[in-house]
């Protein structure tokens, strides 16, 4: 990820999602990573290496949330699925869908994303407190939907009037409505 100063066009920020490893694409199915309200980033990474949650700075099959470049881009938290060893030996990336903000919630969890990837699963995280990596399952992040779509999520879901919409590769649109916090 690339920043530029936006009045003299010098570089002002470099992100690199696998430094010390290999792949870890910023795919999303062509959908940019989006900001909240204080500038910071979030987006999801394709297969990859990581190595994150044993001190290392590669974050492969990962939804991660940085600081704006203004500050220098440095990681403040991410979200890794308890299966992203199978996800990444098996080309189910993570990183093939997009990420999309929700509108503020009144639940603990005010403040939430959602993004999901080939294996068809969302994920809906708290991202004030993503939950970076359970190796023994996901229970960390508000919600997780095995098989929401049938088919490899490969679009950025969308929120409309309290549903969240995904279209899967080969599956129907299929909406999801957003109460108390969860779908």
């Amino acid at each position: 990820l690339l920043a530029y100063d936006e009045e003299t066009l010098q570089p002002a920020g470099v992100f690199v999602t696998t430094p010390n490893g290999k792949q870890g694409a910023i795919w999303m199915a062509g959908g940019g990573p989006t900001a909240d309200a204080n500038g910071t980033i979030f987006f999801s990474i394709a297969n990859g290496t990581f190595d994150a949650s044993s001190g290392g700075a590669d974050y492969g099959d990962s939804l991660i949330h940085i600081s704006p470049a203004s500050v220098g881009f440095t990681v403040q938290d991410y979200f890794t699925p308890f299966d992203q060893q199978k996800l990444a030996t098996n080309d189910l990336d993570l990183g093939s869908g997009g990420v999309v903000l929700l509108p503020d919630q009144d639940t603990p969890h005010t403040h939430e994303l959602l993004g999901g990837g080939k294996e068809g699963t969302l994920y809906l995280v708290d991202r004030d407190s993503m939950g970076g990596y359970n190796p023994m399952n996901d229970s960390q992040i508000v919600q997780s939907i095995p098989g929401a779509s049938s088919g490899e999520l490969v679009s950025v879901p969308a929120y409309w009037n309290g549903s969240v919409y995904i279209g899967g590769q080969g599956d129907y649109i299929k909406a999801f409505s957003l109460s108390n916090g969860g779908l």
